[in-house]
């Protein structure tokens, strides 16, 4: 067999499909083709062009995540998932997955604990809802028991969202009850929200005494 075209490609100027005995056998990027000798006119065998091919693979996977890595984090799973819709073989994905990991490009344990520290901050949204947004993201049980949560502010934030939406309602009999569904639907813990409840009230039974 013969390499007997390499032409580049329309939608990529860095990325060149290669043709053996006038058939598209597989794209490469010129780093590819300089460094493997791609050359017209090479002859190759069955296992050569397999070798070829994987290699030229990982490379276009590689600058694939790390074009994703560039605008934000993504956990392993989410870089499975996305290489997987890409088309990228099994053995692929796994060699470019334990890169990431060798070079600290994907870390599920930092990804979790900045995704909670901005929620906690940021968002105003409760550990239930974090936590079930994350086992979404593909992290799993163990990072989740290992992440550090501020249980003073999910308290301080639960606290202020029960007020503000306590302001913000007319007088109902079944005001603690909506403020109840709110802030579940926030991902507060029950128990926490019956907490702050009970704390409103003694401030607003403090307040009509004085």
């Amino acid at each position: 067999m013969r390499i007997t075209d390499i032409i580049k490609q329309k939608s990529d100027n860095e990325m060149y499909n290669i043709f053996i005995n006038n058939e598209f056998a597989f794209s490469s990027s010129i780093e590819d083709i300089l460094k493997h000798s791609i050359k017209l006119g090479r002859e190759v065998d069955d296992e050569e062009v397999q070798h070829l091919r994987e290699i030229c693979e990982e490379t276009k996977a590689y600058k694939y995540v790390l074009n994703l890595l560039k605008n934000r984090d993504y956990t392993e799973e989410q870089i499975k998932k996305k290489m997987i819709a890409r088309g990228f073989s099994q053995s692929t994905i796994v060699k470019i997955i334990n890169k990431l990991l060798e070079y600290n490009f994907i870390n599920d344990f930092n990804y979790a604990q900045r995704y909670t520290n901005d929620c906690i901050n940021f968002k105003k949204i409760g550990s239930n809802k974090i936590f079930y947004s994350l086992k979404s993201k593909g992290i799993n049980q163990d990072i989740l028991e290992k992440i550090n949560f501020d249980d003073e502010k999910e308290y301080s934030n639960c606290y202020y969202l029960a007020q503000k939406k306590l302001h913000s309602m007319s007088q109902d009999t079944n005001g603690k009850r909506k403020i109840f569904r709110f802030l579940m639907t926030r991902g507060f813990d029950s128990q926490l929200i019956m907490r702050v409840l009970r704390d409103i009230d003694q401030e607003i039974e403090f307040n009509e005494e004085i």
